[in-house]
C-alpha cells in the first residue's frame, strides 16, 4: 500500500566502532497523536526480546526541533501532531548477537535482522517503507533486494522489510541453483570449506520435494545465509525470501 510520505530508514556502519549500527528513521505524522514503538519480540521466537536494551543515544526530533516525547514504557513512546509533521528519530543499536534472528556486527561483517531495531508507527505497518544502507562498498552483500538494488530499498510494507534479513561482510562464498524458475541462492560466511556438489544435489532434492507437496514456491528468489560460528551452535530462523542459520563449529 503508497501513502504521499512512506516511513523512511537509514542505516549505517563505521568501522572504527562497529558494534553500534548508526539509525535513523523518518515518519511521517497522519494523526494528531502518533505514537512510537520499538520492537520487543521478534516473529519465529515467543519470548520477550526487549531489543529496547541494545539502544543508546535516542533523540527525537519533530519538523527539525528537538522535542521530549511522552514516554509510556521502554519501547512506547507518544507525540502531539498535525498531518504536516515529519518525525526523525535517530538512535544507535549496539549489535552484539550472533545468532540467525539478532543482529551482529563487528569489522569483518554485519548480519541484520531489521525487526530488532526499527522503530515503527503501528498504523504504518501495512504501508511501503523505504531503506538506505550505508556499508563499506567493498563488502559484499546477500539477501534479498527489492529492485536488485543493495544500498537503496523499497519495501510494499514494512511488515516486508522487517522480515527481510541481510548479511553483509568480507570472504562471503555464494553459490546458486534453479528449481521450477525460481532462484534459490547459498550464502555461508566463517570459516568453512563447503562441499557445492554435495550442498547444491541435496539443496536440489529438498527443493523439488517440497514444491511437489505443497504445489508452489512463494517467491521467485530465496536465500539461504549461513553464519558459521567457531563454536558449536545451531539456530535457524524462516522468513518468506530467506532462511537464515547460525551453525558451528566451522573448520580451519
Amino acid at each position: 500500500m503508497a501513502r504521499l510520505h512512506p516511513t523512511e530508514y537509514y542505516l549505517s556502519y563505521k568501522q572504527e566502532d562497529p558494534k553500534w549500527l548508526r539509525i535513523k528513521s523518518i515518519i511521517h505524522a497522519e494523526n494528531e497523536l502518533t505514537t512510537l514503538k520499538f520492537p520487543t519480540w521478534r516473529p519465529g521466537r515467543y519470548q520477550r526480546g526487549d531489543f529496547a536494551k541494545n539502544l543508546k543515544s535516542v533523540r527525537f526530533f519533530l519538523n527539525g526541533k528537538k522535542i521530549e516525547p511522552a514516554k509510556k514504557s521502554t519501547n512506547h513512546w507518544e507525540i502531539n501532531t498535525q498531518s504536516e509533521d515529519k518525525i526523525e528519530v535517530e538512535y544507535l543499536y549496539y549489535a552484539d548477537q550472533l545468532n540467525a534472528g539478532a543482529t551482529f556486527s563487528n569489522h569483518e561483517m554485519v548480519f541484520i535482522t531489521p525487526c530488532n531495531f526499527c522503530i515503527y508507527e503501528e498504523e504504518d505497518l501495512d504501508y511501503e517503507c523505504k531503506v538506505e544502507l550505508d556499508f563499506p562498498s567493498h563488502w559484499q552483500s546477500v539477501g534479498y533486494f527489492p529492485q536488485g538494488n543493495q544500498q537503496k530499498l523499497k519495501f510494499d510494507s514494512i511488515h516486508a522489510w522487517f522480515d527481510n534479513p541481510i548479511l553483509f561482510g568480507q570472504g562471503i562464498q555464494s553459490n546458486k541453483y534453479t528449481v521450477e524458475g525460481v532462484d534459490f541462492h547459498i550464502h555461508f560466511w566463517g570459516e568453512t570449506k563447503p562441499n557445492w556438489d554435495k550442498i547444491l544435489k541435496n539443496f536440489v532434492r529438498f527443493t523439488k520435494q517440497q514444491i511437489i507437496d505443497f504445489g508452489s514456491f512463494p517467491a521467485k528468489e530465496y536465500h539461504f545465509i549461513n553464519l558459521v560460528t567457531p563454536h558449536h551452535f545451531y539456530h535457524g530462523v524462516e522468513h518468506v525470501t530467506s532462511t537464515a542459520i547460525a551453525i558451528g563449529p566451522g573448520c580451519q
